[in-house]
């Protein structure tokens, strides 16, 4: 078989079986370069193609699988048990002839007599034996994992071994039979032979005795008898001799078949002890593998014990993360009214924002009416300065005038006095006096005018502006 139809098949093969999820990487590819290397046989990637399609049909396992035939002998256990034994393999018709029974060889006559028959006490060569199949079990998994093919490989060398154990024991007693069986037929050919050399040494002077005394047998009815007895004598010991030449050819193939099934035991001989040594290996690979496997269990024990905290944790961590859950949605459920309060607050902003810019137009305007109207002030108190300044000199001046119209009145009253106590003596002239005084004071205000024009006519223009 050439290599791409090998890694063909091993592709559908492959393709045909179904590898779990958690299956280690380095461990399937080393199965998956082991049989690169080795490339399956035809009849066991047929088993495995229909331990594939049919899961019922119990797998015969992936290396050292043995495959039995009708006669019940293994095809593929035993030429790599010689081969390892460095012997080679013969086939199953080499040094053996077959039995032919005494009615089919030429020339032979077959006695009337009753003959042994040849078969009677030897087993067959092609008597069916207990089929060897191997334990393995049916995972798919065992394609996988290099332990389980090395515990599927040891388990079907103990099978082998116990099958060798009991197929060497079945060829010991056969061996054991057939000794006897030979033994015995040795013990009877001497007799037969002792008995015919016997026969015939009597009878050959006879035979001519007998012919002449036919005729005269004819008429003697004892002589009859003997002559009756003689030939019945001859046809046993023709018989006899035919059974002696069966029985030598049975002793013949007999020997044959002792020395193929002494052949075979030293042949089972050899490949049960290379099957001890291969169980002895596989036995120190189980030690190693029970020591890898409590390794690993204290590993997954610990790791169990890991996981029991980790889950522990985990409920912890569960529990934690319904409560940041819940947080987060009433934190969320806050951000969306605190979103929504800073957007009403926003639009307060505006219109605060725009209420302030108007106010702050309206002050800016007011500032330069405030800048105005203080301009205006400085103007009107620089003024009311001016104006006081007059307005207190008009004060002097009207308290001089004051005084001294206090002075004039004191004159006019004297005046007004001495007239009437001049004219006490006549009453009609009171009237007047009064004309007097009034044109007196008003003659006393039109001097004051005419001597003060500038002072009047600033009070005038003080009382319009007030």
């Amino acid at each position: 078989m050439s290599g791409d139809e090998t890694s063909r098949q091993l592709a559908n093969l492959i393709n045909k079986c179904t590898i779990p999820a958690g299956t280690n990487k380095a461990a399937l590819n080393r199965v998956i370069a082991r049989l690169e290397s080795t490339g399956p046989s035809p009849g066991v990637s047929e088993r495995q193609d229909q331990t594939v399609k049919n899961p019922s049909v119990q797998s015969e396992g992936t290396r050292g699988s043995i495959s039995v035939t009708a006669s019940g002998q293994g095809t593929s256990e035993r030429p790599r048990i010689l081969q390892a034994a460095g012997r080679p393999e013969r086939p199953a018709s080499a040094g053996r002839t077959s039995v032919t029974p005494a009615a089919q060889r030429p020339g032979v006559v077959q006695p009337q007599s009753k003959a042994r028959p040849a078969s009677v006490g030897v087993r067959p060569s092609s008597a069916p034996r207990r089929p060897i199949v191997s334990e393995a079990p049916t995972n798919q998994d065992s394609f996988n994992d290099p332990n389980i093919v090395s515990h599927q490989r040891f388990l079907e060398l103990l099978s082998r071994n116990k099958e060798l154990e009991h197929t060497v024991k079945e060829r010991d007693e056969e061996v054991k039979l057939l000794k006897g069986k030979v033994s015995k037929l040795a013990r009877e050919k001497a007799a037969l032979a002792s008995q015919t050399t016997a026969a015939s040494s009597k009878s050959r002077g006879r035979d001519t005795q007998i012919w002449n005394h036919e005729v005269g047998a004819r008429k003697d009815a004892r002589l009859a008898n003997i002559m009756k007895s003689a030939k019945t004598h001859e046809m046993q010991r023709n018989d006899a001799l035919e059974q002696i030449k069966g029985l030598e050819m049975i002793i013949d193939q007999l020997r044959e078949e002792v020395e193929d099934k002494a052949q075979e035991v030293a042949e089972s001989r050899q490949s049960e002890q290379t099957a001890e040594e291969l169980l002895r290996d596989e036995l120190n690979l189980r030690r190693d593998l029970e020591k890898k496997l409590k390794a690993g269990m204290d590993a997954v024990g610990d790791m169990e014990k890991e996981m029991s905290s980790l889950r522990i944790q985990l409920e912890e961590a569960q529990g934690e993360v319904v409560q940041l859950q819940n947080t987060r949605q009433e934190l969320l459920a806050r951000t969306v009214k605190r979103d929504h309060k800073i957007d009403e607050l926003h639009k307060k902003l505006l219109q605060t924002t725009n209420r302030l810019e108007a106010e702050e137009t309206r002050r800016i305007k007011a500032d330069e009416d405030i800048a105005a109207l203080d301009e205006r002030m400085r103007i009107i108190r620089r003024k009311n300065s001016v104006l006081e300044g007059k307005l207190s000199s008009e004060e002097n001046s009207k308290k001089a005038t004051s005084a001294e119209l206090q002075i004039k009145e004191e004159e006019c009253r004297l005046l007004a006095s001495m007239v009437t106590m001049s004219w006490n003596g006549q009453p009609q002239e009171s009237g007047i006096a009064g004309h007097i005084q009034y044109a007196s004071e008003a003659s006393m205000a039109i001097d004051d005018q005419m001597e003060n024009p500038l002072e009047s006519h600033s009070s005038l223009g003080h009382e319009e502006e007030q």
